[in-house]
């Protein structure tokens, strides 16, 4: 499902994280791109607190990049445990 989605934004001409940023930035702008997330350690495991998690850009960029969510929209631990470490994840936001 997740190649698919990746594959029709693509065909689609929807930009990736790094094009977005360094073209000009518009709130509420539609990427799609694999990125590798720092990990937020065991905040990752707290269910009553927003996740905070840098995302490590492969060019140099003037501000830190961050992806914030709700631990509540977990239901396995597997994300739980993708998000606490340095990993690999695909977004579409």
């Amino acid at each position: 499902m997740v190649d698919i989605v990746l594959t029709l934004c693509k065909n689609s001409g929807v930009k990736t994280l790094g094009e977005t940023l360094l073209d000009n930035l518009i709130v509420g702008q539609v990427f799609c791109s694999t990125e590798t997330f720092k990990g937020a350690g065991n905040k990752a495991y707290d269910k009553n607190i927003r996740i905070r998690n840098q995302i490590l850009l492969t060019f140099k960029y003037n501000k830190k990049v961050y992806a914030d969510f709700s631990a509540l929209h977990f239901v396995a631990d597997t994300g739980r445990l993708e998000q606490s470490r340095k990993s690999i994840c695909q977004l579409l936001a």
